[in-house]
C-alpha cells in the first residue's frame, strides 16, 4: 500500500482506505485485515534485527512491504525504535510536515487495527504479535470468569475499586489472562538484542504493562515527551555494540482527541512538536548511528470525531430495568458495549437493547459476527466469555454513557469526549505506518 507522489495529503490516504478495507455485510462497519495489520509490526521489527519469531507473522512475508523497506535501506538497520503513537489515524498525518514528506515519498503502509479498537486490545496484540481472539484479551473492561468479575484491563483493577493495579497488589496471576506469551517472553533468551519497551512515567510498570513486558526491568518510564526522546537517544549510545530495539508509547495525541477533537488545534501543535523532537533526535544522535537505525511510526487504532447529537445512555433506570438479565454488568470498550446475559434472557435482552440502544448503533450475537471481525478463533468459549454473548457497535460519531453508582462519586470535572474509538468505522480501524532510517528525519 505504499505510494510515491508529491501531494501525498489526508485525502489521497483516505482514498487508499477506502480502497484498501470494505464495508462487510454489518452495513456501517469495517472488517480488520489480518495481511497488513498492526500485530505484525513488532515481529518484522525483530525480522530486521537478525531475529525470526516463531509462530508469529511479519510484514515482510508481503513482498511489497518487504520491498518497500529494502528501497529505503531498512532492512540493514542494527538499531529500530517503533514509536507507537496512540490514536494516530490516517487525518492526523496532515499535520505532520515530516510525517507527511515520507509519506510522499512512499514511505509508508497502510495497516488496519484489530477490534475492538481499543487500547488493551491492540496494545496487547502489538505486543504479543497476535490479534485478539489467539492472546485473548477481548476488550478495554470486559468479563473475566477466572476471576468472576468485569476487568479494567489497563488498569487491571475492577469496577468497584478503581485504584490501578488492584488485582496484581492482591496476588492474582494477571499474566495468566493472556492465552499466548508475550514477544517480550518469547524473546528473554535473546542476548544479541537488547529490548527496551518506553512509556509515559504514570503508566510504566502498571497495569497493562505486567501483561505485555516480561520483566519491569525492561520497562522504562519517562516524565513527558523531551525526557523520553532524550531516554532513546542515552539507551542508543549506552548499547551502540548491540542490537537494539526501543518501543515507545506515547499516549499523548489519545488525550487531546479526546478532550478536543481528531482535528483539533491542540493535535495539530503537538504533532508539530512530535516533527521537532524526531529532528532534533536526528540531530543529536551520533550519524553513524542514525544512519542504522530504522525508525517506524504507528498507532494502536484511530479515533472518529464524535457527534453530540448523537449519544445514548444507558441510564441507571435502564440498569435497574434489566439487571437481573446479566451475569455480570455490561462491559465496555470505549464505542462498544459487552453484554452478558443468562441464557433465559439472551433474546429478552437483545429485544430491549434494539428497542431501546440501537438508535446509533446495531446490537449482534457473537455468533453473527465472530467469522467477520475474529476469524483466527480457536478457544471460542473461553473468548465468548470475556467478549460477551452480545454486543452493541456504534455507528459514526455515536457515543455511549454508562451511568454507575460508583464513577459519579470520581467525576472530578465533566468534560464531554470529543472524540472515541473501540467500534470498526474506517478512522478507527485505518492507521498509517511510516517508516525510514533516522539520518533522513534531519533533513
Amino acid at each position: 500500500m505504499g505510494k510515491s507522489g508529491e501531494n501525498v495529503g489526508v485525502c489521497m490516504l483516505y482514498k487508499d482506505a477506502l480502497q484498501f478495507f470494505r464495508k462487510n455485510r454489518f452495513k456501517d462497519y469495517y472488517t480488520p485485515r489480518y495481511d497488513y495489520n498492526i500485530f505484525k509490526v513488532l515481529p518484522t521489527a525483530y525480522n530486521i534485527l537478525g531475529l525470526t519469531l516463531k509462530n508469529r507473522e511479519n510484514l515482510f512475508s508481503i513482498n511489497k512491504a518487504k520491498k518497500l523497506f529494502e528501497e529505503r535501506n531498512c532492512c540493514e538497520a542494527q538499531y529500530v525504535i517503533l514509536f507507537v503513537i496512540d490514536s494516530l489515524g490516517i487525518k492526523q498525518l496532515e499535520y505532520s510536515s515530516l510525517l507527511k514528506k515520507l509519506v510522499s515519498e512512499g514511505s509508508y503502509l497502510l495497516l488496519s487495527s484489530v477490534f475492538p479498537t481499543i487500547t488493551p486490545t491492540a496494545i496487547t496484540s502489538i505486543d504479543t504479535g497476535l490479534p485478539p481472539e489467539k492472546h485473548g484479551i477481548a476488550g478495554g473492561k470486559v468479563y473475566i470468569p477466572e476471576i468472576g468479575n468485569l476487568v479494567d484491563l489497563l488498569k487491571l483493577s475492577t469496577p468497584a475499586y478503581k485504584e490501578t493495579d488492584v488485582l496484581y497488589k492482591v496476588g492474582v496471576d494477571v499474566k495468566k489472562f493472556l492465552l499466548e506469551p508475550n514477544i517480550f517472553d518469547l524473546t528473554a533468551n535473546s542476548e544479541e538484542i537488547v529490548s527496551v519497551k518506553l512509556a509515559e512515567r504514570h503508566i510504566a510498570r502498571t497495569g497493562l504493562s505486567h501483561l505485555i513486558v516480561d520483566t519491569l526491568e525492561r520497562s522504562k518510564g519517562y516524565y513527558f515527551l523531551i525526557d523520553g526522546f532524550s531516554l532513546i537517544s542515552q539507551i542508543l549510545e549506552k548499547y551502540s555494540e548491540n542490537k537494539v530495539l526501543i518501543e515507545f508509547y506515547s499516549g499523548y495525541i489519545d488525550l487531546l482527541i479526546h478532550e478536543y477533537g481528531p482535528t483539533s488545534n491542540e493535535v495539530v501543535f503537538a504533532l508539530r512538536h512530535f516533527d521537532l523532537l524526531f529532528e532534533w533526535l536526528a540531530k543529536r544522535v551520533d550519524p553513524a548511528i542514525a544512519s542504522k537505525t530504522c525508525i517506524m511510526v504507528f498507532a494502536d487504532h484511530g479515533q472518529v470525531a464524535l457527534d453530540p447529537n448523537k449519544q445514548i445512555v444507558f441510564s441507571k433506570d435502564d440498569i435497574e430495568e434489566t439487571k437481573d438479565w446479566f451475569i455480570v454488568p455490561p462491559g465496555s470498550s470505549g464505542r462498544v458495549l459487552h453484554f452478558y446475559p443468562k441464557p433465559e434472557y439472551k433474546d429478552v435482552l437483545i429485544d430491549w437493547l434494539s428497542e431501546h440502544l440501537s438508535q446509533y448503533g446495531d446490537v449482534f450475537e457473537f455468533s453473527e459476527i465472530k467469522d467477520a471481525y475474529f476469524p483466527r478463533l480457536k478457544n471460542e468459549k473461553i473468548f465468548k466469555n470475556r467478549f460477551g454473548d452480545v454486543v452493541l457497535l456504534l455507528k459514526e460519531g455515536a457515543d455511549i454513557v454508562i451511568e454507575r453508582e460508583y464513577e459519579a462519586e470520581l467525576i472530578e470535572l465533566e468534560r464531554e469526549f470529543k472524540g472515541h474509538h473501540g467500534s470498526a468505522t474506517l478512522d478507527e480501524l485505518a492507521v498509517p505506518l511510516v517508516f525510514s532510517k533516522l539520518s533522513n528525519f534531519k533533513k
